[in-house]
């Protein structure tokens, strides 16, 4: 099954569309691959599956739990598709285990992991939790769709995200991203985030489209919040540093939501350059530090961050504790509403 195309369709559309369930498979009961291998549904059996991934690959992962322990589920090739079974399919990583994508994603040494992505991957209908997350080391053509991240705890090495968008550091180019009702809750780190990491470099990834979308409690320790400073945020859709310049020259976000995270709802930061629209997106009750932390700065604690290069139109913020928007330069807004900001809308 090819990966699908980007469109354009109506709203009503995506609406019926995500309801629909995945196609039925040929076995309910095993894990299987279109290469004609069965496995017995066990999480080591379920590690097997992924040592086996050639290119051209589609995996059915069938409903129950998956635990996943020392050891990472690692995705090397091009053009792979995973499918679960929806939200029965849960994947439990312990041990700091990692759902990771990448030409070099076996190897033990994160600089090699990270150095190059893979092209034309599509994961789908299926749920992880616990001490680890997902990391994609992006190529071309990556949709993440039906995915939900819930009660990821810290790890011994605690990641950045749950669902993690590594820009690869040995090439400086990609595109086309598309994340599809997806769903971060309970996450000791950010909900989403979007990184470069490559030492004095500049990456470029275009096309970037978050569709449905939502992240709540991020940056909370479950059970219990975070001891100390947290800068977590739901969505921080560019996190590059002075050593490491992002473009992300086309992003668009879309009917998605961020809640009682502990920083702000939606992030990024200023020296990515960025063409950002948030359209009839929704940002409430983030700022959560102010409340368990009074003391502590207003600095971000806001629905949205905004600045040059950025457009919310027909977005709403409500009851966060600095601004609803938080504007750092300029930045066009239009038709916004909310109410309960401690500090304003904007």
């Amino acid at each position: 099954m090819a990966a699908k195309p980007f469109v354009t369709i109506l709203c009503i559309g995506l609406l019926v569309l995500s309801i629909i369930p995945s196609l039925a498979t040929a076995d309910d009961h095993l894990i299987f691959d279109n290469k004609g291998h069965t496995w017995p549904p066990t999480g080591d059996n379920l590690i097997l599956a992924f040592h086996s991934l050639q290119p051209g690959t589609e995996l059915w992962i069938p409903a129950g739990n998956f635990t996943i322990s020392n050891a990472n589920l690692c995705i090397t090739q091009d053009d792979i598709q995973i499918h679960g079974s929806g939200p029965g399919t849960l994947i439990y990583l312990t041990d700091g285990s990692r759902f990771i994508t990448g030409r070099n994603a076996n190897a033990t040494d994160d600089n090699i992991r990270y150095q190059r992505g893979i092209n034309n991957l599509l994961l789908e209908d299926f749920q992880i939790s616990g001490y680890g997350n997902i990391e994609i080391v992006l190529g071309n053509n990556t949709q993440l769709r039906y995915i939900q991240a819930y009660d990821i705890y810290a790890a011994s090495k605690p990641r950045s995200a749950a669902i993690r968008f590594i820009l690869p550091t040995s090439c400086s180019y990609c595109t086309n991203l598309e994340v599809f009702n997806c769903h971060t809750n309970r996450t000791f780190n950010h909900g989403f985030q979007i990184n470069g990491v490559k030492p004095n470099g500049t990456n470029t990834l275009t096309n970037v489209r978050f569709d449905f979308c939502s992240a709540s409690f991020a940056g909370w320790r479950y059970p219990g919040r975070p001891d100390g400073w947290n800068w977590s945020t739901g969505f921080d859709l560019g996190e590059g540093y002075n050593h490491c310049l992002m473009n992300e020259p086309r992003i668009l976000v879309r009917f998605c939501t961020a809640d009682h995270n502990w920083e702000s709802g939606f992030h990024i930061e200023s020296n990515v350059k960025k063409k950002l629209t948030y359209l009839r997106c929704e940002a409430d009750d983030n700022g959560q530090k102010r409340i368990y932390y009074p003391d502590s700065t207003a600095f971000f604690a806001s629905g949205f961050i905004a600045e040059i290069g950025i457009r919310l139109i027909c977005c709403k913020a409500n009851n966060n504790t600095n601004k609803g928007v938080l504007c750092r330069d300029i930045c066009v807004i239009i038709l916004m509403k909310g109410t309960g900001n401690w500090n304003g809308l904007y």
